[in-house]
């Protein structure tokens, strides 16, 4: 299983960027001016949309860090007035100086707000929630996000609607993870756009839209999306997003080989990697250059001969999180690291692994989470003894299960829960693999558990929904997401015993008054007639069977992976 790309985001969402551009004589001795036509159209039309995206590209695309910090102080002191110029000037600093990048966007935000510039204002306050929610700072991206969402009600035009429902889109999943909501302002936007709305626009929409399906795991839907995306920027020269989009279609083409290989996987995989590495290298995507050699590190890890270039990869992967301020990428590459190194240099592995656990932390993301509980599990069964990598891989499966419950809409919750279920078949398949007593109990357990969490899915959808307003859905919500950080700290290594038993102690209170709040949610819904169901053990299915009866339990899993990893089996009990 590729587990190093699961879930990888291709591309921060920042919003419809926009830029302004200073007109200035070229000196025709000098060689020729990248900047000179976004000059040009700047002279023309100084407030126009397409005229300022122009410098910010040219300054990206040439890397004319230093001439574009010149002309963009020179144009904000000879127009104070035009805040496009403080916002562009804030895309540009996006990853090389944040803070800076901040107080630009704060400027421009505040300065379209001030003139009652609604459109400038969408603009500005989306790309402050994309940066707020790129670094954390949930509570500042809501802020924002409501602003936005204010403004939609005093803009007639149908496309500066569409821009809002874009930047709704993304905050939702960005903090809650609500996929369904997600989806259906995206599909809203989509019929708004196009085929006539303005080109980035229409790419927003499809970058927005992509990741939403991936994530739903509609592998063929989002595949389709990105290669629409791939041909929208290829046509208008954006070399930038079109690197995106070629990540994202090498990423999800690592899902479709995740749950079934083919043969060549790896040899294509590389190639699509290549090609990906090349345009994020070329167009200075950073967040494409640093994922995509995530992503190659990830299909070297387990040749022997290629073991040192896999490091490499992922020692820039790290370098490049770190310096870019991207905890989710950092957490997923360290524990790559951490698996690279366990044989070879066990104390810097060790190190590895606590930098992912700090970075799972500092993303405040369920998904990180999910996905550090994940390889926390894997990387037990490594380096732990026996009973305490089952203890770990318990945990793991209760952290994705959390996950799964933060999902409000039950659509979206089950699409989303089917992509984790390889974690089941991996636990199930490790103990059935090297058989001790008490593990075919305990497999079975993990795979009707994983059946009965699909089928209540199932059922969920049928049943009477609850205001998510209702106090007992805001209780129950507020748990979960306390139980969290609370998982997430069982996985440090370096907890006492002592610490250990407090924080289960800890756990297992909060999920009890979790169990509880989902009884109250039950009963409110079904009128008291619901029944909280519990999973079934191995004996109490045996016991339920007449003498002429017998049960079949299967799981039908991958032996070996596209990278030559264990993917689980299949096992019939």
């Amino acid at each position: 299983m590729n587990w190093s790309i699961r879930f990888a985001i291709a591309c921060a969402l920042w919003g419809t960027l926009a830029v302004s551009i200073e007109s200035r004589q070229a000196d025709v001795s000098s060689p020729p001016d990248p900047l000179a036509p976004c000059r040009q159209q700047f002279a023309e039309k100084p407030h126009d949309y397409e005229a300022a995206y122009c410098f910010y590209q040219a300054t990206l695309r040439h890397r004319l860090w230093e001439e574009g910090a010149r002309v963009f102080e020179a144009l904000m002191r000879e127009h104070p007035v035009n805040y496009w110029l403080p916002l562009a000037y804030g895309h540009v600093y996006r990853e090389r100086d944040p803070d800076r990048s901040e107080a630009l966007y704060r400027r421009a935000a505040d300065g379209f707000q001030h003139e009652g510039n609604a459109g400038g204002e969408i603009l500005a306050r989306s790309s402050l929630r994309g940066y707020f929610v790129q670094r954390g700072r949930l509570q500042d991206a809501t802020a924002e996000m409501e602003r936005v969402s204010a403004l939609e009600t005093s803009v007639d035009d149908p496309f500066l609607k569409a821009q809002v429902w874009a930047a709704q889109a993304s905050h939702v999943q960005d903090t809650r993870g609500d996929l369904g909501v997600a989806y259906r302002l995206l599909k809203q936007t989509q019929r708004a756009v196009f085929p006539h709305g303005p080109y980035r626009l229409r790419r927003t929409c499809l970058s927005a839209l992509g990741l939403v399906a991936f994530r739903m795991g509609r592998i063929d839907e989002a595949l389709g999306i990105y290669d629409e995306l791939d041909r929208l920027t290829g046509a208008e020269g954006d070399a930038r997003e079109q690197a995106g989009a070629r990540y994202n279609m090498l990423n999800i083409s690592s899902m479709r080989e995740s749950l079934l290989p083919t043969a060549g996987a790896r040899q294509r995989l590389m190639a699509l990697a290549e090609r990906s590495l090349e345009a994020g290298l070329s167009s200075q995507n950073t967040l494409v250059v640093l994922k995509t050699h995530r992503t190659i590190a990830a299909l070297l890890a387990h040749d022997g001969g290629a073991r040192a270039g896999a490091l490499g990869h992922v020692k820039e992967c790290v370098a490049l999180a770190v310096a870019n301020r991207q905890p989710h990428d950092e957490a997923v590459c360290s524990w790559l690291e951490a698996t690279l190194l366990r044989e070879v240099a066990p104390d810097e592995a060790r190190s590895a692994q606590l930098r992912a656990l700090a970075a799972t932390s500092r993303a405040n993301n369920p998904l990180t989470q999910a996905y550090s509980a994940s390889r926390h599990m894997q990387f037990s069964w490594d380096t732990k003894t026996r009973p305490e990598a089952i203890r770990d891989s318990l945990a793991a499966i209760d952290a994705i299960e959390t996950l799964r419950s933060l999902q409000d809409d039950a659509d979206s919750s089950a699409e989303l829960f089917s992509a984790w279920t390889l974690d089941y078949y991996w636990f199930a398949g490790r103990l059935l693999r090297d058989l001790r007593e008490g593990d075919l109990e305990l497999a079975f357990t993990v795979t009707e558990r994983l059946r009965a969490r699909s089928l209540l899915d199932r059922l969920g959808r049928s049943r009477n929904r609850l205001d998510p307003s209702n106090p007992a859905i805001v209780k129950r919500r507020s748990l979960l997401e306390a139980i969290a950080p609370v998982q997430r700290r069982l996985m440090d290594p370096t907890l006492e015993e002592n610490e250990r038993r407090k924080t289960l102690q800890e756990l297992e209170e909060l999920e009890l008054r979790a169990q509880e709040a989902q009884r109250q949610i039950e009963v409110a819904a079904d009128n008291g007639q619901r029944v909280s169901p519990t999973f079934a053990t191995l004996d109490a299915v045996q016991s339920a069977l007449a003498d002429n009866e017998a049960l079949l339990s299967f799981q039908a899993g991958i032996w070996e992976t596209y990278e030559g990893e264990f993917g689980g089996g299949s096992w019939l009990i």
